[in-house]
C-alpha cells in the first residue's frame, strides 16, 4: 500500500502554529470578583443609607417650614425656635457618615491592594501566572484593573451621593471645606482609595508580605492625607475682609460666615499685623477704644469662600491621583526587575 502523503507540515511550511492566550483579565477578575463584589456590597449598603437619610432629612425640614435655610441671611421660619433642633434629631447619623466615608477608602485600600501581589509572592504562584504567555507589565495592570477600578467607582458615586445627602444640613453643619466634610464628600474618597490601593499595591511587591503591606499602607496614608492638608489652605490666594475697629472681642459677620476661615487679625494704620493687649486698658475705656489706642485701625479676616469646594476637590484629587501614579510606577519598576 502506497503511503498517503498530507503534505509538508504546517512548521516546515513557515506557518507558526498559534498558541492559546491568556485572558489574564479575566482570571485577575476571577481571582478578585469576591473582594470586588464584597466592598460594592458594603459601599452600596452606606448609599442607601444616605439615601433613606437624605429623605427624612428633607421630610423633617418641609414639615417645621425650613428647607432651604441660608443662615444669617434669611428671616422667618429660619430664625424660628424650632430651627435649631433638627441637626439633634439626625445628630447621630451625621456624625457617624463622616467617621465611616473617612475610615471606607483606606480599609478598601489596604484590603484590596496588601494582598493582590503579596500573596502571589507568599504562595509562589507568580511563577505559574508568567507563563501562560502573559508578561509582568500586563499581568500587573490586569490585577489592578480587576481588584481596583470597579471600587474606586463605587466610592466616586458614594462621594457625590454623600454631598447630595447632607447637602440639606449645610445650614446647621459644619462647612463644606472644613475637616471631616471636605474628605467625605464629592470626589475625593475615590481619590483617597486610589492613593490608599497604590501605596498597597506598591507595598505588597516590595515586601512581598500581606500584613507587612497593609499595616505600612495604614501608616503612609495618614501621613499623605495629613500633608494634603495642611496643604489644601493654599490651594488658592485667601479672600480677605477688613473691618472697622470691633467694638467687642470676636470675630465680626460677613459674608464669609459660611466659608472656611483661615485668619483674624488686627491692623495699624499702615496695614501691619498688630497684637492687641488687652490687659493694660482701664475697664471704662471699652473694647473698641482700647484698640484704638495701640494704634489698631481695623481688622481683617482671610478666608477661602464656600463657593471654591469643587477647585479644591479637583486640586486635592489631582494630587491624591499624581501620588498615586509615582507610588504604581515605583512598584512596577520593582516587579519587572525582581519577578521572582
Amino acid at each position: 500500500m502506497n503511503d498517503i502523503s498530507l503534505g509538508p507540515s504546517p512548521a516546515a511550511a513557515g506557518f507558526e502554529i498559534a498558541r492559546p492566550r491568556t485572558n489574564v483579565l479575566w482570571v485577575a477578575w476571577r481571582q478578585q470578583r469576591f473582594q470586588v463584589l464584597t466592598s460594592l456590597a458594603l459601599i452600596g449598603a452606606v448609599a442607601l443609607g444616605l439615601v433613606i437619610f437624605r429623605l427624612n432629612l428633607v421630610g423633617a425640614l418641609e414639615g417645621l417650614g425650613t428647607a432651604g435655610c441660608v443662615p444669617l441671611a434669611d428671616d422667618g421660619p429660619c430664625t424660628a425656635s424650632h430651627a435649631p433642633d433638627i441637626p439633634d434629631q439626625f445628630s447621630t447619623i451625621a456624625s457617624l457618615v463622616p467617621l465611616v466615608m473617612l475610615a471606607l477608602p483606606p480599609l478598601l485600600g489596604a484590603l484590596a491592594g496588601g494582598p493582590l501581589f503579596a500573596r502571589e509572592y507568599e504562595q509562589g504562584t507568580q511563577i505559574l501566572s508568567l507563563t501562560q504567555s502573559v508578561g509582568p507589565v500586563k499581568w500587573w495592570a490586569s490585577k489592578i484593573a480587576a481588584a481596583g477600578l470597579p471600587v474606586a467607582a463605587g466610592l466616586l458615586a458614594l462621594g457625590l451621593i454623600n454631598e447630595w445627602a447632607m447637602d440639606p444640613m449645610s445650614s446647621f453643619a459644619a462647612k463644606h471645606l472644613l475637616t471631616p466634610g471636605f474628605q467625605t464628600r464629592g470626589i475625593t474618597p475615590a481619590a483617597y482609595f486610589i492613593l490608599a490601593f497604590a501605596i498597597a499595591v506598591t507595598a505588597g511587591i516590595m515586601l512581598r508580605n500581606t500584613a507587612a503591606a497593609i499595616g505600612l499602607t495604614v501608616a503612609i496614608y495618614v501621613v499623605l492625607l495629613l500633608l494634603l492638608g495642611l496643604a489644601r489652605p493654599h490651594y488658592a490666594m485667601p479672600e480677605q475682609f477688613r473691618d472697622s475697629v470691633p467694638a467687642s472681642e470676636g470675630q465680626p459677620a460677613s459674608d464669609a460666615d459660611d466659608s472656611w476661615q483661615l485668619d483674624y487679625y488686627y491692623v495699624n494704620a499702615t496695614g501691619e499685623k498688630v497684637s492687641p493687649r488687652t490687659d493694660g486698658c482701664q475697664a471704662e475705656d471699652g473694647y473698641q477704644q482700647c484698640l484704638v489706642q495701640q494704634g489698631i485701625v481695623g481688622a481683617v479676616m482671610e478666608y477661602q469662600p464656600a463657593d471654591r469646594f469643587w477647585r479644591f476637590q479637583a486640586t486635592e484629587a489631582a494630587l491624591a491621583l499624581a501620588a498615586s501614579a509615582a507610588l504604581f510606577a515605583a512598584g512596577l519598576i520593582r516587579l519587572r526587575r525582581h519577578i521572582t
